[in-house]
């Protein structure tokens, strides 16, 4: 099977992702103008072939990955937040009739959400964000495969442990009994007390340093039941920030938001994963996804995935693919602003 071509499934700038067989290895790589060449061996011995990675993937997503079966390799080095994927298991999570399958390439690769990365989840209605989003958290199970949390299967660990590590901000939200906006934030520091302990001095600084930063402090006393929609959503983010998380999972952290505080909010989370966080968002916005996000996953309605740099994922064939719809472009102060064509 010497020379065989393999298809080309692109990764970030000058990599070749291992999507082709569990004992396959790159053994040399060359570029040229056409794009870069890979010279592949079966570790086994079996076969060697060629791969050549293409300037632009199926969806047009200069840098991505594709494949039918969501295939996720090893990504950038960094601490590891999450590792999907790990050891001989694929990662599968079921949303409806719709399978996202995130599949092992090699037991030695995983895939990882690294600290310092705000990931953004992009797709149509219905097509799995919250799904993912709620699994990652260990709020529903895997069909198969495993969440690891820094190294540590996430469903072996008690919620208590999970929740001192990574805070979610749900899309919906109900409230169970009256209570101020102070009491709600509180709720973030929960997780480091023991039953019937009440909040000292520190878990108190930590929830008024949360709601000035959330631009809540003067509706401390209110009761959650009389703000308005967008008050309560920046209620949610003020009670994960003071929770103190190493990972945020966050579902449309800007819903309800006004402009002023959909910008607030996106360089808190920002500020968070420059400080060492790992921030994960599902987002409808692409021009907030464009500006504060480096990494992105794009999820689209035939359960195919295209994943990589934010600065390679937003190119506008890519994104009319992934909604159906026609886009336009533009560049101001260095980032794109895309704008629906009518």
């Amino acid at each position: 099977m010497a020379g065989q071509q393999f298809s080309a499934r692109q990764v970030e700038d000058h990599r070749l992702g291992l999507a082709i067989g569990d004992n396959l290895q790159v053994i040399h790589t060359s570029r040229s103008g056409e794009g870069e060449r890979a010279v592949i061996r079966d570790a086994s011995g079996g076969l060697e072939g060629t791969r050549e990675r293409q300037e632009v993937d199926q969806h047009g997503a200069i840098g991505g990955q594709v494949n039918r079966t969501h295939t996720l390799d090893r990504m950038e080095n960094g601490h590891t937040g999450f590792t999907l994927a790990e050891r001989s298991e694929d990662f599968v999570s079921d949303h409806g009739s719709e399978r996202t399958r995130f599949q092992r390439t090699n037991s030695r690769n995983r895939q990882e959400l690294a600290a310092g990365q705000v990931w953004g989840v992009l797709g149509p209605n219905g097509v799995g964000k919250t799904t993912l989003l709620h699994t990652l958290a260990g709020l529903r199970t895997p069909r198969a495969g495993v969440v690891c949390l820094a190294d540590q299967p996430l469903a072996r660990l008690s919620r208590r442990k999970v929740a001192q590590r990574l805070a979610v901000v749900f899309q919906e939200r109900q409230d169970g009994f009256p209570s101020t906006v102070m009491e709600t934030v509180l709720i973030g520091r929960h997780p480091f007390l023991s039953p019937w302990q009440m909040e000292g001095g520190d878990d108190l600084a930590r929830a008024r340093t949360a709601l000035e930063r959330l631009d809540l402090w003067p509706l401390r006393d209110r009761l959650l039941s009389t703000l308005s929609g967008g008050e309560r959503q920046r209620v949610a983010l003020a009670m994960a920030l003071t929770q103190a998380p190493e990972i945020w999972l966050a579902d449309e952290p800007t819903n309800h938001l006004d402009l002023h505080h959909q910008v607030s909010v996106m360089q808190m989370l920002r500020a968070e994963a420059d400080a060492g966080r790992t921030v994960c968002l599902c987002l409808h916005d692409l021009n907030l996804a464009a500006r504060w996000c480096d990494h992105l996953l794009l999820l689209y309605p035939d359960g195919e995935a295209c994943w990589g740099p934010a600065s390679t994922m937003l190119v506008p064939h890519a994104l009319e693919k992934l909604y159906g719809q026609s886009l336009a472009v533009a560049h101001i102060d260095g980032a794109p602003v895309f704008v629906p064509r009518v």
